[in-house]
């Protein structure tokens, strides 16, 4: 099938028109080439042109101190445990962000400040503290060095029922930097105790090589 520019309005072949045999044929006239000097002008206003540039392309990320967050969320966990033996439930709801979530074991998870208050208060007027000790055992830090997750382990004896119960287990947060103070944005932490009533025994510590 022809192509489109070779057919005529009404879809016909147009007639070419017959040359006399002395008719000379005239093509059109081509634009002369540019001389080297004129070439060489243009390449060179060419390279002197300056790229465009995005903004920010050129900044650096930040240098994180791995060593000064760890020695904060250190921090942190002592003020936890300072609040928690002195059953100060606001104490403790400060060491979170506004919109965080703590889920403690065997109870609902609690989102937002007043909700991690009153659970707080209800859990040191049932098992109030008369030890705890918290040790951080991994940090690692975001590439932007305003997110922080860490882990460890803690034992803890609270009186519960008049009586004293010893307790250990494992933790895990995440925190964020807020103007210079790390506040925690989701903590939660379990007992390596089984449940009472389970022949489940405890075991030790595991790593996979």
């Amino acid at each position: 099938m022809l192509p489109r520019l070779w057919l005529g309005y009404n879809g016909t072949v147009p007639a070419v028109p017959e040359l006399h045999p002395n008719q000379e044929i005239r093509r059109p006239k081509l634009a002369k080439p540019l001389s080297a000097a004129a070439l060489a002008l243009v390449l060179v206003a060419g390279c002197q042109q300056e790229p465009a540039t995005e903004t920010g392309s050129t900044e650096e990320t930040p240098t994180v101190d791995v060593a000064a967050v760890r020695e904060a969320i250190d921090a942190s966990g002592a003020a936890w445990e300072t609040a928690a033996l002195a059953g100060d439930a606001a104490a403790l709801t400060a060491l979170y962000t506004e919109d965080a979530i703590v889920m403690p074991p065997n109870a609902p998870k609690s989102v937002g400040s007043a909700a991690i208050q009153s659970a707080f208060t209800e859990m040191l007027a049932a098992a109030p503290f008369t030890a705890i000790d918290i040790v951080t055992e991994g940090v690692e830090v975001s590439a932007s060095g305003d997110i922080a997750w860490a882990h460890g382990t803690y034992t803890s004896t609270n009186t519960v029922a008049g009586e004293p119960y010893e307790d250990t287990g494992k933790w895990m947060n995440v925190s964020e930097n807020h103007d210079g103070q790390w506040l925690m944005v989701i903590d939660t932490w379990n007992s390596d105790t089984p449940l009472p009533g389970t022949d489940v025994p405890a075991t030790e510590e595991t790593t996979t090589p």
